[in-house]
């Protein structure tokens, strides 16, 4: 199959209205979520306007700087497949989709953010310096012991919440699997029909969403099966899914080895307190049998004492 030459203003077609039953690839695919914005200028200006809280008309430049040719394999240098658009000129917007929690997520996230601010060349007055706002969406939550749709995080006043220090640098956190705790907020931003989109797992499912905004969904759903006709894009994502499908695989062995482990600390402590346990009855038997012992000592002295005097009175 020839490869297509996939620029940012995709056509339409109307030829997923037609599909049924399961969705060809998963849409939380970050391969997948990384062609379709990459492709579909549209689609990006919409989704970014949404999770900005911003009109499609304020966006007047849009620039992705790590483009990829869509179709080809992905090395392990770019192996986490963010979208990186500078906006306006101005602001970076860091887009990723991430499936599995892995170590040193919230870690990473601040690498990348500090890296994006810090790109002020020689000579440049630090004011100059842009916003950078990166966000995740992410098919797990970030914080179980306090669930969130939507979060933005910023630098603050620990006393203070209010008194922000600086907005230049905000990292947000879409949970795919609390769509049904979105706000009046994002659901006027739309934000929660993003989500939606990206955990349906059939046609229906998606035509269903389609119907709630007919202008933006129309068009990104279109560029998603354009996209995934492309037997060379859907072999990309396979390998991904494959290959987080086994990072995966490797998570929950390390989790069940770790899990095992401490099953069996657990034990050995039970069985070192059960024989410090015995070790201190063991001591205090001994200390008893020791008593004992000097009793019978002391009874055998005053035996023989009585023996002794007894033999001595017979003898007179």
């Amino acid at each position: 199959m020839a490869r297509k030459n996939y620029k940012h203003e995709m056509a339409y077609s109307d030829g997923w209205k037609k599909e049924t039953g399961e969705l060809p690839v998963t849409m939380t695919s970050d391969y997948l979520f990384r062609a379709l914005l990459q492709a579909d200028e549209k689609t990006l200006k919409a989704m970014v306007a949404s999770l900005l809280h911003m009109r499609v008309s304020d966006i007047t430049d849009i620039l992705i700087t790590n483009p990829i040719v869509l179709g080809d394999a992905i090395d392990e240098k770019e192996f986490h497949l963010d979208v990186r658009v500078v906006l306006n000129g101005s602001m970076e917007v860091n887009l990723e989709m991430q499936v599995i929690k892995k170590p040193g997520f919230i870690d990473r996230t601040l690498l990348y953010v500090c890296r994006a601010f810090d790109q002020l060349s020689h000579g440049e007055d630090y004011v100059d310096a842009g916003s950078v706002v990166h966000i995740w969406f992410t098919d797990f939550t970030v914080f179980p012991e306090m669930p969130e749709f939507y979060s933005t995080y910023k630098l603050i006043n620990e006393k203070d919440v209010k008194k922000v220090y600086s907005d230049k640098i905000r990292i947000s956190h879409v949970d795919l699997t609390s769509v049904g705790l979105a706000t009046d907020e994002d659901k006027r931003y739309g934000i929660d029909l993003w989500a939606q989109m990206f955990k349906c797992r059939t046609w229906e499912e998606i035509k269903m969403v389609a119907e709630k905004n007919h202008d933006v969904m129309d068009q990104a759903i279109s560029s998603v099966w354009l996209l995934t006709e492309d037997e060379q894009i859907r072999e990309q994502i396979r390998r991904r899914t494959a290959a987080e499908h086994e990072y995966q695989r490797m998570v929950d062995r390390i989790s069940e080895l770790e899990e095992r482990n401490a099953s069996l600390e657990e034990r050995n402590a039970g069985l070192e307190e059960r024989n410090a346990s015995l070790v201190e009855r063991n001591a205090g038997l001994e200390e008893k049998n020791s008593r004992l012992e000097e009793r019978n000592t002391n009874l055998a002295m005053e035996n023989a004492t009585l023996k002794n005097e007894l033999a001595g009175g017979k003898d007179q």
